[in-house]
């Protein structure tokens, strides 16, 4: 026979162990909230968002190009000006990706692949965090934080290179658990030096590692110096080798860019970005001030980098967002347990990417069985107009067009040239200066117009009111059509 206590003090031992039973799943149950919201509510919050079709546009027409040619476009096939001569494609892997979503379900498969980035990138982000040693409720405040940061983001060959940038930051996290994936940051940053300009930062990330395992880990730093190296030499697989550096710096350090791009100017308070960027400035120097014990120099080291970036241009706030969790995981009371992951943690995961995959596949349903026309979904892209001029332009035409419809209209309408699109730096800053000047009808906008012997004119009433009256008044030009976004002119016969 079993004996079995009865008295008081058997009683009170066994609520106890029951308790610390239901405490154990009601924290679990917590934990697995804040990580399925952590991985899921970037995803699922932008799918509700308009697409800007600025810096899309033209690349899926790009990759459509490629597609059909197979080889990858080293000559611009948009440009009035710069039409045939050489292009320093440097994205043209990101264009290719976008066009194959593109063809396999149109806008409404670009817009659930922008969710699908969110959802991966602030995953990663996620895992970095936990294998750096914090606890799930600091993990998913800290990968919420930076969503909220970096919530500008549109779908363009950035959002591919970030999540690049947080699979190389999760390896190099796990480097000491797995020491050979590390060997796998130089497949990465071979891709990414084809994806997005942003790959420099690969090195650096490893560079960051190398000085963080020298002071603490010196017995592995030598080999983590040597994935570093390497690393740098993984930067130039690519069809335009070396000259692929000289592009991605230029354009954070081009006068023409940064002067007429706003995003590539200095962060400042004067936008919702810039608010956001120095509220998390602020609270990084107060979590850092409060902590007991210095700081270690790899963190104030990378911080400092990715905030000098953040300040140098707006452009840099998304990349101090993705980059300030993981730093300052290992600086918060360490979560040893959570740092090996746990069978509980892992089905999270697997039921955050399930619920995030159904969702998109629903929503692309659904988008598919209704009728939208292109313009209910995408930002700059005046469909209507495009009707019309798909009607009285041609291979031959010479046109001149709104910078910010410009890779509307090259998808839209293939084969036509654009006078400029959203390709700044390819521009000849002449180009520039003429284009404002007749945006403006300024003094001589007239000669101008002569001397590129346009045939058609598209003008949009918000920034190009000025000419938009001017060619009302002229006897060289004749409307054809007009509405609440823009107008189409035609010259005289």
């Amino acid at each position: 026979m079993i004996a079995v206590r009865t008295d008081d003090a058997g009683l009170a031992a066994t609520h106890r162990s029951s308790a610390r039973i239901r405490g154990r799943g009601g924290e679990g149950q917590s934990a697995g909230r804040w990580m399925l919201v952590a991985c899921t509510l970037p995803g699922l919050v932008m799918l509700l968002p308009v697409l800007s079709t600025i810096d899309v546009g033209y690349g899926v027409r790009a990759g459509e190009i490629m597609l059909d040619t197979g080889d990858v476009l080293r000559t611009d096939p948009f440009g009035l000006a710069t039409g045939g001569g050489p292009w320093l494609n440097q994205q043209w892997l990101s264009e290719i990706v976008f066009a194959l979503v593109y063809r396999a379900g149109g806008w409404q498969a670009l817009i659930v692949a922008r969710a699908v980035l969110f959802s991966v990138i602030f995953s990663l982000v996620y895992a970095v965090c936990r294998a750096r040693g914090a606890g799930v409720r600091p993990s998913a405040l800290l990968t919420i934080g930076a969503f909220v940061v970096a919530l500008g983001l549109e779908l363009r060959a950035e959002l591919l290179g970030m999540a690049l940038f947080a699979l190389t930051f999760w390896i190099v996290a796990i480097r000491h658990r797995r020491p050979a994936a590390l060997w796998a940051t130089l497949a990465i940053i071979a891709v990414w030096s084809n994806v997005h300009g942003s790959f420099l930062l690969g090195p650096i990330i490893l560079g960051l590692a190398y000085l963080e395992d020298r002071s603490d880990r010196p017995q592995i730093a030598g080999r983590t110096l040597l994935v570093a190296i390497l690393g740098l030499v993984a930067t130039i697989v690519n069809p335009f080798g070396l000259g692929v550096w000289p592009y991605a710096l230029g354009l954070s350090t081009s006068r023409q860019v940064t002067e007429m791009v706003m995003e590539w100017g200095p962060t400042t308070v004067r936008s919702a970005i810039g608010i956001l960027f120095y509220a998390s400035t602020a609270g990084v120097t107060w979590f850092l001030a409060r902590r007991p014990g210095p700081v270690p120099r790899t963190s104030l080291l990378g911080l400092g980098l990715f905030a000098a970036g953040a300040l140098w241009a707006i452009r840099g706030v998304a990349w101090w967002a993705l980059a300030v969790p993981p730093i300052l995981a290992p600086l918060l009371p360490r979560d040893v347990a959570g740092t090996r992951g746990t069978e509980q943690g892992r089905r999270v995961h697997a039921v955050s990417a399930t619920i995030l995959a159904l969702l998109a596949v629903a929503f692309l349903l659904w988008w598919r069985t209704v009728e939208r026309p292109a313009g209910a979904v995408l930002r700059f892209a005046p469909t209507r107009l495009t009707g019309e001029l798909r009607q009285v332009t041609g291979p031959q035409t010479r046109m001149f067009n709104p910078q910010l419809w410009g890779s509307w209209f090259e998808l839209a309408l293939p084969g036509r040239a654009t006078f400029v699109d959203a390709r700044i730096e390819i521009q000849p800053e002449f180009v520039w200066r003429d284009y404002f000047a007749i945006s403006g009808a300024h003094a001589g906008w007239e000669m101008l117009v002569e001397r590129w012997d346009f045939d058609v004119i598209v003008a949009e009433h918000s920034s190009q009111g000025p000419l938009v009256d001017a060619l009302g008044h002229s006897s060289d030009w004749q409307q054809i059509y007009g509405d609440d976004q823009g107008v189409i002119f035609v010259r005289r016969l």
